[in-house]
């Protein structure tokens, strides 16, 4: 059974496309998804389905902008609002409309726009370049589209230095378990063993670890206490009818 070719499916086939996956070298390229072409308000929180660029000086910094199609009525839709896609066509040199299967047709792509079909070739899903889009001249960045991408190349930022943060921390977990003696003296090591093993006796219901006030705290007075405490009970008592026979 063929898979779907869902928006899904066809952004990892261009993720793939940039990151080395089709013999291309992944740090020849920047690639966004859902990149919006301004921080803030401005624009109406539009965003670009995926952005690339190429960044080593040899390909010329060539950037590209892809629109995202899964369904034909998305797509007829699409091109029946040219001007939706002006932001992205200002942002780079070539606009591609990428596609599953039977979602377009060639007459239906405008002529300053390429197209992508994503689908299976050998045992891989594959964007293939159907029409070329011509090369064209991008206008200048904005301050606001490139504080959008500073934002988001902050934010990955920051998760590579929590995953570097728990990988170290992970790292020494594994060293401890694996060879205690490197981290703890003998005292230490007998003090955590003896806390081990008050707590699995406390868990079997030991009465020698179990303290006064607990669940299953002993009396406060023994059966001898309580002996006593009778005897001077009823002791009082005998006081009490002689203070009465003599009055």
């Amino acid at each position: 059974m063929s898979q779907k070719i869902t928006a899904g499916v066809i952004l990892d086939a261009l993720r793939r496309r940039h990151s080395g996956g089709e013999d291309v070298n992944s740090e020849r390229w920047a690639f966004f998804d859902e990149l919006r072409f301004a921080t803030g308000g401005f624009n109406g929180g539009q965003a670009i389905d995926a952005w690339a660029m190429a960044v080593w000086p040899s390909m010329g910094w060539e950037t590209f902008s892809y629109e995202i199609k899964s369904s034909r009525g998305d797509f007829l839709r699409e091109i029946r609002n040219p001007e939706k896609r002006g932001p992205a066509l200002e942002i780079s040199n070539y606009f591609y409309f990428v596609t599953g299967l039977d979602v377009a047709k060639p007459q239906e792509i405008p002529e300053e726009c390429g197209w992508m079909v994503v689908g299976p070739h050998g045992d891989e899903i594959r964007a293939k370049v159907v029409i070329s889009a011509p090369l064209r001249k991008s206008g200048a960045f904005t301050e606001k589209f490139v504080a959008s991408i500073l934002r988001r190349a902050a934010r990955l930022e920051r998760l590579f230095e929590e995953y570097d943060e728990n990988v170290e921390k992970m790292s020494k977990a594994l060293e401890f378990y694996a060879n205690p003696d490197n981290w703890i003296d003998e005292t230490g090591k007998s003090a955590i063993i003896d806390d081990m093993g008050k707590t699995a006796r406390k868990a079997r219901g030991d009465p020698d670890l179990i303290t006064e006030g607990g669940e299953h705290a002993k009396p406060h007075n023994s059966g001898e206490e309580e002996e006593e405490g009778e005897v001077r009970d009823k002791g009082g008592d005998a006081e009490e009818v002689q203070e009465v026979g003599g009055a």
